[in-house]
């Protein structure tokens, strides 16, 4: 999950209409695990157990609009490797949302032990992200989707620079992935509290299988095939140029629990 420390999740997720420069349209709340790999069963058994109740309660009351916990598919020593998140209308709400897990903790000794004795609590991080960009069908009841990263770090005092070549270059391309299913959806998220001078961007897809990277990554190719040098050059300067080099990372996760309004 290091692209959560960044996305995942998520990671993860979407509230379909949100755009750079508009209204905030709420956050993505992320709180990642790293589950001992001899525990992975049982610790994100016992993170499901515990989440699940807890989450559709929340749901139910307009507290949240969605969550889930994602299970990374590529693991990285010493990175977290499982996400749980909620959507949240505000602050107020992730409050509200904090006192209802914390509530639940306490009521769950046994579960409560249970979560600690599988995860190494020094790796434990949280993350709020908002929406810079998103275009999001329903997933349908009952799926579980996978979630593909790509996080960068932007430059300070560049975000709008970055917003604008994504919106040029890429927007097109994800937005037609969308309309053709070969993806649910997309965001652009950015953190809401900032861990670093450069702040932490992922462009997040949610796809309906690994199918769907492949059908991706074939059309990243075709677009690219289809502009000329100079074009090429002008999309790497406007995505490359408001970025840290080398901070580029990318990763895959899969989700165990994902329901949204």
């Amino acid at each position: 999950m290091q692209l959560r420390k960044m996305s995942a999740l998520v990671l993860c997720l979407l509230l379909a209409g949100a755009a750079w420069g508009q209204e905030n349209q709420g956050y993505t709340s992320v709180a990642l695990f790293k589950i001992k790999l001899d525990s992975m069963e049982a610790g994100v058994g016992s993170l499901v157990k515990f989440i699940t109740p807890v989450g559709a309660k929340l749901l139910k009351e307009g507290t949240v609009s969605g969550y889930g916990v994602d299970v990374d598919m590529f693991h990285q020593p010493g990175q977290s490797n499982v996400a749980v998140w909620m959507d949240v209308p505000s602050f107020e709400a992730f409050g509200k949302a904090e006192d209802a897990i914390h509530a639940a903790l306490k009521a769950s000794p046994q579960l409560t032990a249970a979560l600690w004795a599988a995860n190494d609590q020094n790796a434990h991080a949280d993350i709020m992200v908002r929406h810079m960009f998103a275009n999001m069908k329903k997933v349908p009841a009952g799926k579980l989707p996978y979630t593909n990263f790509h996080a960068v770090k932007v430059k300070p005092g560049q975000m709008q620079d970055y917003a604008a070549g994504f919106e040029k270059h890429l927007k097109p391309m994800y937005d037609r992935l969308v309309a053709d299913g070969v993806i649910y959806g997309y965001s652009v998220d950015t953190e809401v509290i900032h861990s670093d001078a450069a702040a932490l961007v992922w462009i997040v897809t949610v796809m309906p299988d690994l199918a769907a990277k492949d059908k991706m990554l074939a059309a990243t190719r075709a677009a690219n095939q289809s502009k000329s040098a100079a074009e090429r050059k002008a999309m790497s300067d406007a995505l490359d140029g408001p970025t840290v080099p080398g901070a580029h990372r990318d990763s895959i996760s899969q989700a165990v629990v994902f329901v949204t309004k």
